[in-house]
Protein backbone atom coordinates (compact mmCIF):
# COMPACT_ATOMS: atom_id res chain seq x y z
CA UNK A 1 0.00 0.00 0.00
CA UNK A 2 1.18 3.55 -0.70
CA UNK A 3 2.76 5.68 2.00
CA UNK A 4 0.02 8.21 2.64
CA UNK A 5 2.42 10.66 4.25
CA UNK A 6 4.12 10.88 0.85
CA UNK A 7 0.73 11.26 -0.83
CA UNK A 8 0.02 14.15 1.52
CA UNK A 9 3.18 15.96 0.50
CA UNK A 10 2.70 15.09 -3.16
CA UNK A 11 -0.93 16.11 -3.46
CA UNK A 12 -1.29 18.92 -0.96
CA UNK A 13 2.11 20.59 -0.76
CA UNK A 14 3.98 20.04 -4.01
CA UNK A 15 1.28 20.16 -6.67
CA UNK A 16 -1.63 22.01 -5.13
CA UNK A 17 -2.22 25.57 -6.30
CA UNK A 18 -0.17 27.83 -4.07
CA UNK A 19 0.43 31.24 -5.64
CA UNK A 20 2.77 33.74 -4.03
CA UNK A 21 0.40 36.60 -4.86
CA UNK A 22 -3.26 37.01 -5.64
CA UNK A 23 -5.16 39.54 -7.74
CA UNK A 24 -8.67 38.12 -7.81
CA UNK A 25 -8.21 35.10 -10.06
CA UNK A 26 -9.29 31.47 -9.66
CA UNK A 27 -10.66 31.47 -6.12
CA UNK A 28 -14.38 30.96 -5.61
CA UNK A 29 -14.95 30.69 -1.86
CA UNK A 30 -13.54 32.26 1.29
CA UNK A 31 -13.53 31.34 4.96
CA UNK A 32 -12.17 33.09 8.02
CA UNK A 33 -8.65 31.97 8.86
CA UNK A 34 -8.49 30.45 12.34
CA UNK A 35 -5.43 30.11 14.52
CA UNK A 36 -4.48 26.45 14.39
CA UNK A 37 -2.30 23.84 12.76
CA UNK A 38 -3.04 21.74 9.71
CA UNK A 39 -2.98 17.99 10.25
CA UNK A 40 -3.34 15.02 7.89
CA UNK A 41 -5.56 12.32 9.43
CA UNK A 42 -5.00 8.94 7.79
CA UNK A 43 -6.59 5.51 8.00
CA UNK A 44 -3.55 3.52 6.90
CA UNK A 45 -4.81 -0.04 6.33
CA UNK A 46 -6.96 0.17 9.45
CA UNK A 47 -4.39 2.02 11.59
CA UNK A 48 -5.25 5.63 12.43
CA UNK A 49 -2.41 8.13 12.10
CA UNK A 50 -2.09 11.92 12.12
CA UNK A 51 0.82 14.03 10.94
CA UNK A 52 1.63 17.72 10.95
CA UNK A 53 3.00 19.57 7.95
CA UNK A 54 6.68 19.68 8.87
CA UNK A 55 7.44 16.31 10.44
CA UNK A 56 6.33 12.70 10.55
CA UNK A 57 5.60 12.37 14.25
CA UNK A 58 2.30 10.54 14.73
CA UNK A 59 0.09 12.87 16.81
CA UNK A 60 -3.09 10.78 16.48
CA UNK A 61 -3.30 10.24 20.29
CA UNK A 62 -3.51 14.04 20.72
CA UNK A 63 -6.29 14.65 18.20
CA UNK A 64 -8.24 11.38 18.58
CA UNK A 65 -10.35 12.66 21.53
CA UNK A 66 -11.49 15.56 19.34
CA UNK A 67 -12.50 13.21 16.49
CA UNK A 68 -14.40 10.54 18.41
CA UNK A 69 -17.48 10.95 16.19
CA UNK A 70 -15.48 10.73 12.95
CA UNK A 71 -15.12 7.63 10.79
CA UNK A 72 -12.35 7.76 8.20
CA UNK A 73 -12.61 4.97 5.59
CA UNK A 74 -9.61 2.68 5.15
CA UNK A 75 -6.84 4.01 2.90
CA UNK A 76 -8.21 7.54 3.14
CA UNK A 77 -6.56 10.78 4.21
CA UNK A 78 -8.37 13.95 5.29
CA UNK A 79 -6.66 17.30 5.74
CA UNK A 80 -7.99 18.96 8.91
CA UNK A 81 -7.28 22.02 11.02
CA UNK A 82 -6.62 21.53 14.72
CA UNK A 83 -7.86 24.76 16.31
CA UNK A 84 -6.26 25.09 19.71
CA UNK A 85 -5.06 28.66 20.36
CA UNK A 86 -7.11 31.65 21.55
CA UNK A 87 -10.33 29.61 21.76
CA UNK A 88 -12.35 28.48 24.77
CA UNK A 89 -12.31 24.85 23.66
CA UNK A 90 -10.02 23.26 21.08
CA UNK A 91 -11.63 21.41 18.18
CA UNK A 92 -10.90 19.95 14.74
CA UNK A 93 -12.56 20.67 11.42
CA UNK A 94 -12.10 19.47 7.84
CA UNK A 95 -9.95 21.77 5.74
CA UNK A 96 -9.51 20.26 2.27
CA UNK A 97 -10.74 17.56 -0.05
CA UNK A 98 -9.86 14.05 1.18
CA UNK A 99 -7.50 11.66 -0.58
CA UNK A 100 -9.37 8.41 -1.32
CA UNK A 101 -7.21 5.35 -2.07
CA UNK A 102 -4.29 7.60 -2.89
CA UNK A 103 -6.22 9.85 -5.28
CA UNK A 104 -7.87 13.20 -4.74
CA UNK A 105 -11.26 13.40 -6.54
CA UNK A 106 -10.58 16.79 -8.14
CA UNK A 107 -13.74 16.72 -10.26
CA UNK A 108 -16.19 16.83 -7.33
CA UNK A 109 -18.55 19.79 -7.12
CA UNK A 110 -18.45 22.06 -4.07
CA UNK A 111 -21.56 20.43 -2.61
CA UNK A 112 -20.26 16.90 -3.16
CA UNK A 113 -16.87 17.79 -1.69
CA UNK A 114 -18.55 19.08 1.47
CA UNK A 115 -20.87 16.07 1.67
CA UNK A 116 -17.94 13.64 1.33
CA UNK A 117 -16.33 15.12 4.45
CA UNK A 118 -19.55 15.59 6.38
CA UNK A 119 -20.52 11.94 5.78
CA UNK A 120 -17.31 10.98 7.60
CA UNK A 121 -18.46 13.03 10.59
CA UNK A 122 -16.17 16.03 10.08
CA UNK A 123 -17.22 19.58 10.80
CA UNK A 124 -16.86 21.63 7.62
CA UNK A 125 -16.59 25.37 8.07
CA UNK A 126 -18.99 27.52 6.08
CA UNK A 127 -17.46 29.22 3.06
CA UNK A 128 -18.81 32.45 1.61
CA UNK A 129 -18.99 32.67 -2.17
CA UNK A 130 -16.79 35.52 -3.37
CA UNK A 131 -18.40 38.18 -5.55
CA UNK A 132 -17.34 38.29 -9.17
CA UNK A 133 -15.61 41.64 -8.79
CA UNK A 134 -13.82 41.00 -5.51
CA UNK A 135 -10.39 42.59 -5.17
CA UNK A 136 -7.50 42.14 -2.81
CA UNK A 137 -7.99 45.64 -1.45
CA UNK A 138 -11.66 45.03 -0.59
CA UNK A 139 -10.89 41.73 1.09
CA UNK A 140 -8.06 43.27 3.11
CA UNK A 141 -10.44 46.04 4.20
CA UNK A 142 -12.88 43.36 5.35
CA UNK A 143 -10.14 41.53 7.27
CA UNK A 144 -8.94 44.62 9.12
CA UNK A 145 -12.47 45.89 9.85
CA UNK A 146 -13.37 42.53 11.43
CA UNK A 147 -10.13 42.31 13.41
CA UNK A 148 -9.45 38.80 12.11
CA UNK A 149 -6.13 37.26 11.10
CA UNK A 150 -7.06 36.68 7.46
CA UNK A 151 -9.10 34.70 4.95
CA UNK A 152 -8.51 31.36 3.26
CA UNK A 153 -9.53 31.50 -0.40
CA UNK A 154 -10.53 28.15 -1.88
CA UNK A 155 -11.42 26.54 -5.17
CA UNK A 156 -14.94 25.16 -5.54
CA UNK A 157 -13.54 21.63 -5.12
CA UNK A 158 -11.85 22.63 -1.81
CA UNK A 159 -8.69 21.01 -3.23
CA UNK A 160 -6.59 24.17 -3.47
CA UNK A 161 -6.31 27.26 -1.32
CA UNK A 162 -4.52 30.54 -0.75
CA UNK A 163 -4.17 32.32 2.59
CA UNK A 164 -4.75 36.05 2.35
CA UNK A 165 -3.33 38.04 5.26
CA UNK A 166 -2.70 41.79 5.16
CA UNK A 167 0.65 42.94 6.49
CA UNK A 168 0.22 45.62 9.14
CA UNK A 169 2.86 47.66 10.95
CA UNK A 170 3.16 49.44 14.26
CA UNK A 171 5.81 51.78 15.65
CA UNK A 172 6.98 50.56 19.07
CA UNK A 173 9.47 51.50 21.77
CA UNK A 174 12.09 48.95 22.80
CA UNK A 175 11.63 48.35 26.53
CA UNK A 176 13.55 45.12 27.15
CA UNK A 177 16.34 43.00 25.70
CA UNK A 178 16.59 39.21 25.68
CA UNK A 179 19.62 37.11 24.84
CA UNK A 180 19.24 34.29 22.34
CA UNK A 181 20.14 30.64 22.61
CA UNK A 182 21.45 27.99 20.23
CA UNK A 183 23.33 29.65 17.39
CA UNK A 184 22.38 33.05 18.83
CA UNK A 185 23.88 32.32 22.25
CA UNK A 186 25.39 35.52 23.62
CA UNK A 187 23.66 37.61 20.95
CA UNK A 188 20.36 39.45 20.87
CA UNK A 189 17.49 36.96 20.66
CA UNK A 190 14.45 39.23 20.90
CA UNK A 191 13.29 42.67 21.97
CA UNK A 192 10.23 43.70 23.91
CA UNK A 193 8.09 46.16 21.95
CA UNK A 194 5.86 48.58 23.85
CA UNK A 195 3.45 51.42 23.10
CA UNK A 196 1.82 54.17 25.13
CA UNK A 197 -1.77 53.71 26.26
CA UNK A 198 -4.32 56.50 26.73
CA UNK A 199 -2.89 57.23 30.20
CA UNK A 200 0.64 57.72 28.92
CA UNK A 201 1.86 54.39 30.31
CA UNK A 202 4.14 52.13 28.31
CA UNK A 203 2.58 48.68 27.86
CA UNK A 204 4.31 45.69 26.20
CA UNK A 205 2.50 44.42 23.11
CA UNK A 206 5.01 42.07 21.46
CA UNK A 207 8.09 39.90 21.91
CA UNK A 208 9.91 40.50 18.62
CA UNK A 209 12.24 37.62 17.84
CA UNK A 210 11.90 37.38 14.06
CA UNK A 211 12.87 39.53 11.12
CA UNK A 212 16.40 40.22 12.34
CA UNK A 213 19.57 39.93 10.28
CA UNK A 214 22.58 38.38 11.97
CA UNK A 215 24.22 41.81 12.02
CA UNK A 216 21.22 43.17 13.97
CA UNK A 217 21.70 40.48 16.58
CA UNK A 218 25.15 41.88 17.35
CA UNK A 219 23.51 44.95 18.88
CA UNK A 220 23.91 45.29 22.66
CA UNK A 221 21.26 46.34 25.15
CA UNK A 222 22.56 49.90 25.33
CA UNK A 223 22.29 50.16 21.53
CA UNK A 224 18.54 49.52 21.40
CA UNK A 225 16.82 50.43 24.68
CA UNK A 226 14.37 53.27 24.13
CA UNK A 227 14.72 53.24 20.34
CA UNK A 228 11.67 53.19 18.08
CA UNK A 229 11.27 50.30 15.68
CA UNK A 230 8.61 49.48 13.13
CA UNK A 231 7.16 46.01 13.61
CA UNK A 232 5.19 43.97 11.09
CA UNK A 233 2.28 41.91 12.40
CA UNK A 234 -0.85 40.11 11.20
CA UNK A 235 -3.52 41.27 13.65
CA UNK A 236 -4.09 42.15 17.30
CA UNK A 237 -5.29 39.50 19.75
CA UNK A 238 -5.85 40.33 23.41
CA UNK A 239 -3.86 43.58 23.13
CA UNK A 240 -0.86 41.74 21.67
CA UNK A 241 0.56 41.82 18.15
CA UNK A 242 0.07 38.51 16.36
CA UNK A 243 3.22 37.15 14.59
CA UNK A 244 5.38 40.23 15.19
CA UNK A 245 8.66 40.59 13.27
CA UNK A 246 11.15 43.42 12.97
CA UNK A 247 10.84 45.65 9.89
CA UNK A 248 13.07 48.69 10.38
CA UNK A 249 14.35 51.26 12.87
CA UNK A 250 12.43 54.54 13.15
CA UNK A 251 14.96 56.84 14.77
CA UNK A 252 13.12 59.74 13.14
CA UNK A 253 10.01 59.16 15.27
CA UNK A 254 9.59 60.34 18.90
CA UNK A 255 8.88 57.51 21.31
CA UNK A 256 5.80 59.29 22.73
CA UNK A 257 4.10 58.93 19.32
CA UNK A 258 4.12 55.14 19.58
CA UNK A 259 0.50 54.41 20.39
CA UNK A 260 -1.54 51.21 20.49
CA UNK A 261 -2.88 50.52 16.97
CA UNK A 262 -6.62 50.25 16.54
CA UNK A 263 -7.88 46.67 16.91
CA UNK A 264 -7.49 44.92 13.57
CA UNK A 265 -4.93 47.50 12.45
Amino acid sequence: MADYREHRNHLFLKHRIKPTSWNGEEWTYAEIKEDGRRVAVINNAGKMEAFGRKHYINIWPKVAPLLKDVTVPENTMVEIEHIRDHVEQEYCRAFALPVLNGEAPWSLSYGDARKTMEDMGFTVVEQARLPVLHTREKLEEYITSRGIEGLVLKLRTLAGWYKLKPVLTADCVVTDYFYGDGKYMGMMGALEASVYDEHGTLIPIAHVGGGWKDTDRMLEREDVMGRVMEVKYDCILKERLRFPRFYRWRDDKPANECLLPEKGR
